[in-house]
């Protein structure tokens, strides 16, 4: 008979901007150095990513943390993909990075990013 393997409770992180962009510049540079073999990083990949956010953070993540800060951001990456592509009218606030565009243009793609968001 298998037996099962034991339920670890990972506590919740809030990922402030700066630990995000901390984050993503680590993943991308594990990219890089191939160790991402599939749709995430392989075990090397995130135990580099693990040692390098404790030596510029100070804090311990487990690699089950990480990977849901990957699949949230993932999917915040292909919402904004999704509602930005074919759009050539639209601007961008330097200083914020904003979208500037019409309020139709927002309802509409806000009626998008619902359905998305709780359909997909």
């Amino acid at each position: 008979m298998k037996e099962k393997t034991p339920q670890v409770l990972v506590a919740k992180v809030f990922w402030d901007p700066k630990s995000n962009k901390i984050f993503i510049r680590l993943c991308v540079e594990q990219v890089k150095q191939g160790n991402r073999p599939d749709t995430h990083l392989n075990k090397v990949g995130w135990d580099s990513v693990i040692k390098m956010l404790k030596s510029v953070t100070g804090k311990i993540y487990s690699r089950i943390q990480l990977k849901n800060c990957w699949d949230v951001l993932k999917r915040e990456w292909e919402l904004g993909n999704s509602l930005l592509r074919g759009e050539s009218e639209l601007g961008k606030d330097p200083t914020t990075g904003v979208i500037i565009a019409s309020d139709e243009w927002w309802n509409n793609k806000l009626q998008v990013s619902v359905y998305f968001l709780y359909f997909v």
